[in-house]
């Protein structure tokens, strides 16, 4: 195994710890753009993308990113009232989710607006910051992401290793994550928030930057 280099987003003054070079190229992952953008006064992520764009990075995005941060913001805004509703959605022990978004709804007719509202902010950072990468759903598509996912000990879940793949399309090997499981990979640059675990798993490896090389997947 090559493994991957893992760079944690810890600073010193204005200079990053574990590197002082910032890739040409960066696919950000889902998790990183919804922790990008979670309102918060201070934020690493959206720091070090800022830092990436100022220092000539280009950031990377594609479908899965659009489809699974518009997910993810939907059922953030469900989730608030989520607990309150739950008995009254519960049929033969389990939790009936339409039943459970109709109720919400019902009571809080807003929560339609404040989701369009904050989708459509999350989708146009995420667009006007980032290049939109294509890639064809086919046979060949889904043996390579089952592959990738095999490959890393089936740590990755299947849309994280469709991510991988779509990245190693374009020649792409860096990551922006906060997702842990993309340190399983192999001969890739993996971008992460600085914690104990990565403290840990940075151990043994070299930690430098990897060059893409399509005969190392």
């Amino acid at each position: 195994m090559n493994q991957a280099s893992i760079f944690t987003l810890q600073k010193s003054g204005n200079i990053y710890e574990d590197s002082d070079t910032f890739p040409s190229e960066l696919y950000v992952d889902t998790s990183a753009w919804i922790t990008a953008y979670n309102g918060k006064s201070y934020n690493p992520v959206r720091e070090f993308m800022g830092d990436c764009l100022n220092n000539n990075t280009t950031l990377y995005h594609s479908e899965m990113v659009l489809s699974e941060a518009v997910h993810v913001n939907e059922k953030a805004h469900y989730d608030i009232y989520a607990d309150e509703y739950i008995p009254r959605a519960r049929r033969h022990g389990n939790v009936n989710q339409k039943k459970l978004r109709e109720l919400i709804r019902r009571d809080h007719p807003e929560i339609l607006d404040n989701i369009r509202v904050s989708q459509n902010q999350l989708l146009h950072n995420i667009r006007t910051s980032s290049i939109f990468l294509e890639y064809e759903a086919n046979e060949e598509m889904v043996e390579e992401v089952l592959r990738i996912q095999q490959a890393s000990g089936n740590l990755l879940g299947v849309n994280d290793a469709k991510h991988v793949y779509i990245a190693r399309q374009y020649g792409i090997n860096s990551f922006l994550t906060t997702d842990r499981d993309f340190i399983a990979l192999d001969n890739d640059n993996i971008y992460v928030l600085r914690n104990e675990k990565y403290i840990q798993e940075k151990i043994g490896r070299n930690n430098v930057f990897l060059e893409f090389d399509a005969n190392k997947y």
